[in-house]
């Protein structure tokens, strides 16, 4: 079972309702009514969300801290919208980055009305400048673009999913032997063309 804060009743029992009613739809030839808005997909979607590349939330700190102090809170949010919501640290994956920088000395914490607000040294100031301008951007293009080819893979997804728990009550074993191999070679492909070469 995949686990998030966004997916706290994406149980087990549900995915295998859901995946009845869908096997049942498409076993009766009303592939159609399918709604692919209820589950799994947004749920999926936000446990398999943007991925940071290393050292990409530091910077971005350090760039975002030379517009103007901000709190926690803030950082987060600024990420958010200028990523059109594609990228959104975590409290678990932001305040240690915080922490860190603050052990560095490139930046200081301090209390306000608004919680602890984070602003550069001159240390800090100075490594700012040495940033991308905007750190998130690969993760906005990721935003802007693409959506309707991302719910697209989804729905195959789910549709995948039907199709293997029919396979899997109904085939015979010289039938899922056959599927296991095609599912293999779709896998390689996937790699190979996100260029990772993986060979398992």
């Amino acid at each position: 079972m995949l686990k998030s804060h966004h997916n706290r009743n994406f149980s087990g029992a549900t995915c295998i309702r859901s995946v009845a009613r869908s096997l049942m739809l498409i076993n009766s030839g009303q592939e159609e009514k399918l709604d692919f808005d209820d589950l799994p997909l947004g749920r999926i979607q936000a446990a398999f969300g943007y991925r940071a590349r290393r050292g990409q939330l530091r910077a971005s700190i350090l760039v975002l801290l030379n517009e103007q102090p901000r709190n926690g809170y803030q950082l987060m949010g600024t990420i958010a919208a200028r990523t059109a919501s594609a990228w959104k640290p975590s409290p678990g994956a932001l305040y240690p980055a915080l922490a860190q920088l603050v052990e560095e000395g490139l930046i200081t914490e301090s209390k306000s009305e608004h919680g602890r607000v984070y602003q550069l040294t001159e240390t800090g100031t100075i490594e700012a400048g040495k940033q991308p301008e905007q750190p998130w951007d690969d993760a906005a293009v990721r935003g802007r673009f693409g959506r309707e080819e991302r719910f697209a893979l989804w729905r195959e997804f789910r549709l995948l999913g039907a199709a293997l728990h029919l396979a899997h009550a109904s085939a015979t074993p010289a039938q899922l032997a056959e599927i296991t191999r095609s599912l293999k070679a779709q896998r390689r492909t996937v790699h190979r063309l996100l260029g990772e070469g993986h060979s398992l």
